[in-house]
């Protein structure tokens, strides 16, 4: 059994069951980082539409009244969201997809040259798989692939992309050393918009991608099933939750996928306890392991969450901007000055103007107050010391400021430094796309061995070297003669550095066989100089 809860008409009746349930327990805590997140790439508007989550009011702001809803609204208004989440996250995506991955298939593997430039349903190829990996990764610290084959006798494959939000839970086997996912849980739920009631419609469904049990005759066969047959009619939105045409309906629809559930057994799957059952097939094969791919920022792991990457600065942003609602405040209440009249009727009206007359009663007194501005200082001080810190957040991620004018070698300590976590998610993306095409290799009858030697999917590293600058080839050339440097070592200083495009094989290989001539020469003379043997000064025998 999936889920270990009461009976499915229970879970229908009490109309409290939602598919999350089916998720690990650690899920629903990661929801709530994931929103986060996601409402800060989204940016202010986003931000300030769900004020009371992420704002704190004042009390002088609480209240029903209108008064207390303006002036709520002007608070919230004055303050400032920074845009740094959206602009690290587009900066460090351009960074880490700005040259294309270096892609080889070889041996029976050409077969799948095709994936370079059709690795989607949607006909995109390899590099912009990469770039949207990348960027989930980055945005929500999970992204999902699943490879799937074609219909048809081709050799067509297509990878399937799923959200953090849509992996629920998974099981994995250990054996000889290796592990596996024995089952995993995906929420495959839509909405689509159904012309004839002309409405949007939500279907609930899960999807199971599981293993049979092997036995000493037939090894494990991966399948999958799916749960859910009803659609509900969606009445409209509020803060983003959709409401429901039918609440009854809705609570029939998750009913029937739980009872489906209950019923299911992994092991020895029955075709007609599920919605649809599929056992994927390509020439004749199926597989012996789950063709799916979870990649977190560090690693390829079923079991453990990872957190979002920038989820520190996304935090720090929201600081940022209760802060500058309190300073804004202050601002205004004290760049503003207050008009007060002591000693008059306070019943009569008064108007003020640089152009009025104020008749006053006797012994009545005008002044304009204005409120204490002691602490504006340290208030803007604060913000800006908050903004400096979350932009070296994005920027230790990044690693592209903050290295000018400096020797290569430094820089390169600096960028390593910057980049280590970058680099991470950068190699961990690359071996889960790498991962989808070797199941592919698998499917065509490759060995593990060979789709491990034929297939590769490496990403382009340049992001985090250094290269020198012509202010360092200046002062190289200048500091040659006092550093006694050879035309050969400035020349490789040169290459390595990017200053200047490596030569031709055909001209450096001369050059090489040289060096090793001259080399081999040297040695034979030492090994003639042990044994007494000076071939350059040898005296020719007297006659």
């Amino acid at each position: 059994m999936i889920v270990k809860s009461t009976e499915a008409q229970s879970q229908q009746a009490a109309a409290v069951f939602t598919l999350a349930q089916l998720a690990v327990p650690e899920y629903s805590e990661m929801l709530k980082l994931w929103e986060i997140c996601d409402d800060c790439f989204a940016g202010e508007l986003a931000i300030k539409a769900k004020d009371d989550k992420y704002i704190y009011r004042p009390s002088s702001k609480r209240g029903d009244t209108e008064l207390a809803r303006k002036a709520w609204e002007a608070f919230k208004g004055r303050g400032k969201f920074p845009n740094l989440p959206a602009e690290s996250l587009e900066k460090m995506v351009g960074v880490l997809c700005a040259k294309p991955p270096d892609v080889s298939f070889s041996g029976k593997a050409e077969k799948l040259e095709f994936l370079r430039n059709y690795a989607t349903p949607f006909r995109d190829g390899l590099d912009a798989l990469f770039s949207r990996t990348v960027e989930n990764v980055l945005r929500s610290g999970r992204y999902c692939l699943l490879l799937e084959p074609d219909n048809g006798g081709g050799t067509g494959f297509h990878i399937n992309e799923y959200r953090a939000r849509k992996f629920l839970r998974a099981k994995v086997n250990y054996a000889d050393g290796e592990s596996y996912a024995k089952l995993i849980l995906l929420d495959t739920s839509s909405i689509d918009y159904d012309y004839t009631i002309w409405k949007e419609v939500y279907s609930p469904q899960i999807t199971l991608l599981a293993l049979t049990e092997p036995t000493s005759t037939s090894p494990a066969v991966y399948y999958q099933a799916k749960f859910g047959n009803s659609g509900v009619k969606i009445a409209g939105y509020k803060n983003g939750e959709a409401l429901w045409d039918d609440s009854e309906q809705y609570q029939t629809a998750l009913g029937e996928i739980f009872g489906m559930l209950e019923a299911f057994r992994v092991d020895a799957p029955d075709s007609s306890a599920c919605t649809i059952f599929n056992v994927p097939d390509k020439f004749g094969k199926t597989l012996d392991r789950i063709p799916f791919s979870c990649i977190n920022p560090a690693s390829l792991n079923f079991m453990r969450f990872e957190r979002p990457p920038l989820l520190n600065l996304c935090l720090q942003c929201l600081h940022i901007l209760n802060a500058d609602c309190d300073h804004q405040q202050a601002l205004y209440m004290t760049t503003d000055p207050v008009a007060v009249i002591s000693g008059a009727d306070a019943e009569r009206k008064v108007e003020l103007g640089a152009d009025r007359v104020l008749f006053l009663p006797e012994n009545a007194k005008f002044e304009y107050v204005s409120a204490n501005s002691s602490g504006l200082d340290q208030q803007t001080g604060n913000i800006e010391q908050m903004t400096r810190d979350a932009k070296e957040m994005g920027i230790s991620l990044s690693g592209t400021d903050g290295i000018t004018n400096t020797p290569v070698g430094t820089m390169q300590l600096f960028r390593n430094s910057q980049t280590a976590k970058l680099q991470t998610v950068n190699q961990t993306c690359g071996k889960g796309i790498e991962e989808q095409l070797r199941f592919a290799g698998r499917w065509l009858g490759m060995t593990p061995e060979e789709t491990a030697r034929d297939i590769r999917f490496t990403p382009s590293s340049d992001f985090a070297k250094i290269k020198a600058t012509p202010q360092e080839c200046v002062t190289l050339a200048n500091a040659r003669a006092a550093l006694q440097l050879t035309p050969e070592e400035v020349r490789k200083y040169s290459e390595k550095n990017g200053l200047a495009d490596p030569r031709p094989w055909a001209e450096v290989k001369p050059e090489l066989d040289a060096i090793e001539a001259e080399n081999h020469q040297a040695r034979l003379n030492s090994v003639a100089g042990a044994f007494g043997f000076d071939e350059e000064n040898e005296e020719e025998p007297e006659e």
